[in-house]
């Protein structure tokens, strides 16, 4: 039978409680009782148990991670690299879902605090001198996962998301569409609307081709704006015969307003998202799309703040590369 702490005690001659006390560090022990406790430990081959071991490294072996929408499958991959990461040191994760409020966010970060976790990854939203001032009265490391801190206070990981709205236009720019249509995200998100915009334009401008503003709707990146936009796109009087969206189920939803109104993809219009989340390649036809790896996203940031709970300082961007995956919703343009 496994020694516990009452065969400790006993060798020892005290009692449980003070055991604990010197397993913790919790309480005053007389140096004579501590080497005693020691000694017993020593001789029996006790080996606390996780939560005792967690209360002498003053831990509890559990981070907590904030994502902005449960709902979004991009964080769901996201949490599957960091359940996996966290599954194989032992480690618990306490998850909240902010539904894309602040205030939310701020109940949560009080909860996870109550419950003190060793550490907190946040995902995907923007940084603001709010969360900057909770994140430092927290007094615990936090990691940034799909976001980063512009004052670069915070470590983060993060896609290079102007790289990869680059390919995203340029793959349509090589099929030979001039007339793009392109559905982003709010341009003041530093995190992907502004960056995604902006290498929308450079790739454009690269090819000597205007984005005509009439065919630039911006979304929340969720389904229903897309297909909002993709509307307005198609009333145009010129609409287009190529879209970018700044996130997959944007684009997704650009699809579906298309095939409403008869357009035929990509035969009439060609769609090209962003992100790669799992359904991209379910839908028909399947979506090409620009991925984010965002299984390595989350198992980078979680191992980021393992890392960070231990002491050992971390890059405070650790840029992970996008690649394009090309599927059937794009093809050459015909006049």
């Amino acid at each position: 039978m496994e020694p516990t702490i009452r065969h400790v005690a006993r060798r020892a001659h005290t009692s449980v409680s003070t055991v604990s006390r010197v397993l913790t560090g919790s309480g005053p022990v007389a140096e004579a009782t501590r080497n005693r406790v020691l000694e017993a430990i020593e001789e029996l081959g006790y080996k606390p148990n996780a939560l005792a071991r967690g209360l002498v490294r003053r831990r509890t072996g559990t981070i907590g991670v904030v994502i902005p929408d449960v709902a979004n499958p991009f964080y769901a991959e996201v949490l599957r690299g960091m359940s996996d990461v966290a599954s194989g040191q032992g480690l618990h994760m306490l998850l909240v879902n902010a539904d894309l409020s602040f205030a939310k966010e701020a109940e949560g970060f009080a909860l996870l605090q109550e419950k003190q976790v060793d550490g907190i990854v946040y995902t995907s939203g923007v940084i603001t001198d709010g969360h900057r001032d909770i994140f430092h009265r927290l007094g615990r490391p936090v990691v940034l996962a799909a976001t980063y801190d512009p004052d670069g206070t915070f470590p983060s990981v993060l896609v290079d998301s102007r790289a990869g709205a680059i390919m995203a236009m340029t793959h349509l720019l090589e099929l030979g569409h001039r007339r793009i249509g392109v559905i982003n995200g709010p341009e003041q998100d530093a995190v992907a609307g502004g960056p995604r915009w902006e290498g929308f334009r450079q790739a454009a401008a690269a090819w000597g081709v205007g984005l005509d503003p009439e065919l630039v709707r911006t979304g929340d990146y969720r389904l229903e704006s897309g297909y909002r936009a993709m509307e307005r796109l198609l009333a145009d009087p010129h609409p287009p015969t190529a879209v970018v969206a700044a996130s997959d189920l944007m684009a997704i939803g650009a699809m579906n307003a298309a095939l409403d109104r008869g357009v035929r993809i990509p035969d009439d219009l060609s769609v090209v998202g962003f992100d790669n989340i799992w359904f991209s390649s379910a839908v028909r036809p399947a979506l090409t799309t620009v991925a984010q790896p965002m299984y390595d996203i989350g198992a980078k940031a979680l191992h980021m703040l393992i890392e960070a709970v231990a002491g050992r300082t971390q890059p405070v961007v650790n840029w992970i590369q996008p690649y394009m995956v090309e599927r059937a919703s794009t093809a050459p343009f015909r006049c």
